[in-house]
């Protein structure tokens, strides 16, 4: 359940309305054996989706990019 800083639910449209903007503003990558992904953290929100891969390594790194 999503809720305002006061506990607010937020409305059932109102999620639904943020939730198509979500989905038009997301970009799918296609992944590839050895693909790196690297993305300013500070300028973007991020997620993914279920993986269905148990193999997988997933690799973190924090800094502060400079660029």
């Amino acid at each position: 359940m999503a809720v305002f800083e006061e506990d607010d639910q937020l409305s059932d449209p109102l999620v639904e309305e943020l939730s198509r903007v979500a989905a038009g503003l997301t970009a799918e990558v296609s992944w590839q054996k050895d693909d790196l992904l690297w993305f300013d953290n500070t300028r973007m929100l991020h997620g993914r989706r279920q993986l269905l891969d148990d193999e997988r390594i997933i690799y973190t790194r924090w800094c502060h990019a400079s660029f």
